[in-house]
């Protein structure tokens, strides 16, 4: 019915309404072709999200590996790929593992991490807040690692040298190389912080209030001038 040639005893096959074609015509024209070699398909295999393409069972495989598909599997333009060729050529990968992060990707420090993988260089525990630090040394810095906020007091900040507790803010006194809160670099006379100047004596610091009151009642008062 195709080329109009007579079919005689040969193998012909029903297309259509009954209508009997050649083998030949059969193959070339009615036959859909193979996505995979480009050859007539019978026997096929179809993939739904890409409509209009059949494949040979033995043709549909992984454009990379060359492994015939089986179970789940993966394409990208035209090319088909089996689940581990996908991950490898283009799935982001973790920062801290460097495996592919197939799925609940983290992206944080201009990386990208496995929710799993993003743990506190410290105590490495997972780091799930919003609010954390990080070991970078410099902007861009690809080594870096988060660090949780309770990581970040007690290893990275300094500490008071008066309370030694972790000193949070960029203002604070130095006193004989030693960082203090503030609050915590008091007068030895008056125990208040001391806001200006002060006197170093043998015994701590007194504040220019009580050296003043000391004056006036006529105690001589020795020590080095210094300014919090």
């Amino acid at each position: 019915v195709l080329c109009g040639g007579l079919l005689g005893t040969g193998t012909f096959r029903r297309y259509g309404d009954e209508e009997a074609v050649c083998e030949g015509c059969y193959v070339s024209l009615v036959l859909e072709k193979c996505a995979g070699c480009g050859e007539a398909a019978e026997e096929t295999v179809t993939c739904e999200s890409m409509p209009g393409k059949v494949w040979h069972p033995e043709c549909f495989k992984c454009s990379a590996c060359s492994e015939v598909l089986e179970g789940s599997f993966h394409h990208k333009d035209a090319s088909l790929f089996c689940r581990g060729c996908f991950a490898s050529h283009f799935l982001p990968r973790c920062a801290r593992c460097a495996k592919p992060i197939e799925d609940g990707a983290l992206t944080a420090l201009d990386c990208t991490w496995h929710q799993s993988c993003f743990t506190c260089a410290f105590c490495s525990k997972p780091v799930t807040s919003k609010r954390f630090h990080t070991t970078a040394s410099a902007p861009g810095d690809v080594d870096a690692r988060p660090v949780c906020e309770p990581c970040h007091e007690s290893h990275v900040l300094p500490k008071c040298g008066a309370c030694a507790k972790p000193i949070k803010s960029g203002s604070c006194a130095v006193f004989k190389g030693q960082k203090l809160h503030k609050e915590c670099f008091c007068c030895v006379e008056c125990k208040n912080p001391i806001q200006s100047k002060y006197y170093q004596q043998d015994k701590g610091v007194a504040c220019e209030g009580c050296v003043a009151k000391a004056t006036s009642s006529g105690i001589m008062v020795r020590g080095v001038k210094g300014r919090a």
